[in-house]
């Protein structure tokens, strides 16, 4: 029976999101990219400056300013990405607990029956056959139940490169 000890670090939980969200954009029917998001939005920006330089001149009496305009236009949208990302980052450091359940000590052992996941919270046993694919990036592995969740396990839960080839060789063989 193999087995690993880690903890899960605020790193590894952010490749994993960034992991998860890359693979459900791969296997969604939009898989090429949101283009018809962004159609609609230059359409809608045009839409704005058309309006506004046919409404400014007769309100105003002045002519439409169309690089004034278009500045404001592109620093409000880069401020509200700004403050929509800044927001992100900080409420994304205070999802977890380092002593709560997902940062805790995880102990995954490997057996004829699936997977056993336990820390000193909650021990959970994944058979074989939910298992669909297997994910290793510079960072972490993750062993993918589901097409936007799967088991993460950090690269340095492994004493060395043989130890993680092994581990990741018994869990290939057992899905198989």
């Amino acid at each position: 029976m193999t087995e690993i000890k880690f903890r899960l670090e605020p790193a590894h939980l952010s490749a994993y999101g960034r992991l998860s969200s890359a693979r459900l954009e791969a296997t969604g029917a939009h898989a090429d990219g949101n283009w018809g998001v962004w159609l609609v939005g230059t359409f809608g920006a045009a839409t704005l400056i058309a309006a506004a330089s046919l409404v400014f001149p007769a309100v105003t009496g002045n002519p439409f300013a169309m690089a004034e305009f278009t500045a404001g236009l592109v620093a409000g949208v880069a401020i509200f990405f700004a403050i929509a990302w800044w927001r992100y980052l900080r409420l994304s450091r205070r999802a977890t607990r380092a002593d709560g359940p997902t940062r805790a000590e995880h102990r995954l052992s490997l057996g004829e029956d699936g997977l056993r996941s336990s820390t000193c919270f909650a021990e959970t046993l994944y058979r074989w056959s939910v298992f669909e694919d297997v994910t290793a990036t510079e960072d972490v592995v993750v062993l993918w139940i589901e097409p936007g969740a799967g088991v993460l396990v950090p690269r340095n839960a492994f004493a060395c490169p043989a130890a993680e080839a092994a581990f990741l060789e018994a869990v290939r063989r057992y899905m198989a």
